[in-house]
Order: structure tokens, then C-alpha cells, then sequence
């Protein structure tokens, strides 16, 4: 059996209770927690694929993976002033892309 450390089991006790959280106030009709149920604003579909996404992110060869090219395209995207610029219009378009959606 793996020896886990403290700190990496507070993590995941951590990480499940903020997709606890974010499961229950998109799912149930709670109002109050404004800061993690802006998907029960939205068709279901959009809840159950951002919480698709959280739970396979959080398999360890897929967390691996996301990890690895998040440091790659990090490094890669600040090395000149031509990436600086694709990189702003990657987040200009995600932004708009966000605002259609809660449009």
C-alpha cells in the first residue's frame, strides 16, 4: 500500500469538498452560495459537463497529463512577444466565449 503524506491527503479532502460544493449548489436550488452556482443559471447539460471535467482532470494519469502540458504551453507562451499576443487572443476569446454562454 502507498504511504500518503498529510498535505497531500488534506488536498484531496479539500478538492472533494470544493466539488461537493460546487456539485450541490449547481444541482440543488440554492441561492445563497453565489459564489459557486453560476451553472444553475444555465441549461443542466452545462453543469454536468464542467462537473465531467473536474472529476476525469482529477484521476491522477489524466491530472499527469493536464499538468505537463499546462507547464509546456506556460514556458513556451512566455518566451516572445508574438506568443504574448496569441495568448491574449486565447483569453479574449475565451472571455467571449463565456459571455455568449451567459448571455
Amino acid at each position: 500500500m502507498m504511504q500518503r503524506s498529510t498535505s497531500e491527503i488534506a488536498g484531496w479532502i479539500g478538492a472533494a469538498f470544493f466539488v461537493a460544493l460546487f456539485a450541490v449548489a449547481n444541482l440543488l436550488p440554492i441561492r445563497f452560495l453565489w459564489g459557486f452556482n453560476f451553472y444553475s443559471y444555465l441549461p443542466p447539460v452545462w453543469i454536468w459537463i464542467a462537473l465531467g471535467v473536474i472529476l476525469v482532470s482529477a484521476l491522477p494519469p489524466v491530472a499527469g497529463l493536464l499538468m505537463r502540458f499546462l507547464e509546456r504551453t506556460s514556458s513556451t507562451l512566455s518566451t516572445s512577444t508574438r506568443n504574448q499576443i496569441i495568448t491574449c487572443a486565447v483569453v479574449l476569446c475565451a472571455f467571449a466565449a463565456l459571455c455568449w454562454i451567459f448571455s
